[in-house]
């Protein structure tokens, strides 16, 4: 006679037990863009203090000093924001990003790091005391470059991304590489505006050494400054997924004289210059960002009676685009650049 045996049948994972796991096993790479996004937008609290900050409001678990905050993340995500249980973009995936940056601030005013931006705008010799009675650790003085921002980068292993300016340089920019016309169809195209360009990376962003972001200058006349900011930061973030130690170059956006604006001019230029003011508090914040002012170079009094912008005074001239695909190869190549007159 046959003896019948039963066998427990272990529980079939769901996916978000599955999801999970994924993200303890993963929480490394998760926990630097974490990072990376925070040290831009916090002006000197670290990513740990403000994961631990909303732990507490949120009335969770906070992580250990030693663990991840890609778990502490996940779970405020899911429990407390309520996102999809799914790994994407727009889900609980464990990484910090610009949606639950700003889902988090809306949820707990606390987190709000104004005081903080407040303390960094200030002069250096008000920072100390304004920091102190703020109770926030003391922000970083200056921008500081670091030896793998410094590394010699090939304009091969460099993605472009950006709009019709971008798309003026691109060609003298790859020349040499084969890569033109692989990153012209994918990444720039006269008309598209910066939020197609963060769409159309969320679903095919590939991993580089470097990412050179110059858009907004068909979004500045329909669109608020903040906004722009916002997808600036989520591009970043975006790029940072692929390669956290990605060198990012970020373009100024220039125009002041562009015939399409005339009827509103005084109004596009105050949004550019405010425009660039943030451009560049991200950059003097991250070591790995940099931003090439080329509103300044464009306009600077080197460059007077050089035929650097179209007619049109927003596009560039062949000539112009030449030196900008120069001026951008050394910088990547020494970390360092001359002005725009010199490369014409």
């Amino acid at each position: 006679m046959e003896e019948n045996i039963s066998h427990k049948s272990s529980p079939e994972k769901t996916p978000q037990m599955e999801l999970a796991e994924r993200i303890k096993r993963t929480a490394l790479e998760r926990d630097e863009v974490t990072r990376n996004l925070l040290v831009g937008l916090l002006a000197g609290q670290d990513a740990n203090s403000f994961v631990e900050k909303a732990c507490k409001l949120a009335g969770i678990q906070s992580p250990k000093k030693s663990g991840s905050l890609a778990v502490s993340v996940f779970n405020l995500q899911k429990d407390i924001l309520h996102f999809s249980q799914t790994d994407t973009y727009d889900g609980c995936d464990g990484k910090l990003g610009p949606i639950t940056f700003n889902a988090l601030l809306k949820k707990f005013p606390a987190l709000n790091p104004e005081k903080r931006r407040r303390v960094l705008a200030a002069s250096s010799a008000k920072r100390k005391d304004l920091a102190k009675k703020a109770g926030l650790p003391i922000p970083p003085q200056s921008h500081e470059s670091s030896e793998k921002y410094n590394q010699s980068i090939d304009p091969k292993d460099a993605i472009t991304i950006g709009d019709s300016l971008t798309y003026g340089f691109a060609k003298p920019f790859y020349k040499g590489t084969g890569l033109y016309k692989e990153y012209s169809n994918r990444f720039f195209k006269s008309g598209r505006s910066i939020i197609t360009m963060r769409r159309r990376l969320e679903k095919d962003c590939p991993s580089a050494k470097a990412y050179i972001i110059g858009a907004a200058a068909n979004d500045i006349y329909y669109r608020s400054v903040d906004r722009l900011e916002k997808e600036f930061l989520r591009i970043i973030e975006i790029t940072r997924r692929k390669n956290p130690n990605a060198r990012i170059i970020l373009l100024s956006l220039h125009g002041d004289n562009y015939r399409g604006w005339r009827k509103h001019k005084a109004r596009i230029i105050r949004k550019i210059e405010e425009l660039n003011r943030r451009l560049r508090k991200i950059a003097q914040n991250d070591p790995h960002i940099k931003l090439i002012e080329m509103r300044k170079e464009i306009y600077g009094p080197e460059t007077r009676g050089k035929k650097i912008l179209e007619p049109d005074q927003l596009h560039y001239t062949w000539h112009g685009a030449r030196a900008v695909a120069r001026l951008l190869k050394d910088e990547l190549r020494r970390g360092q650049h001359g002005s725009l007159a010199s490369y014409m």
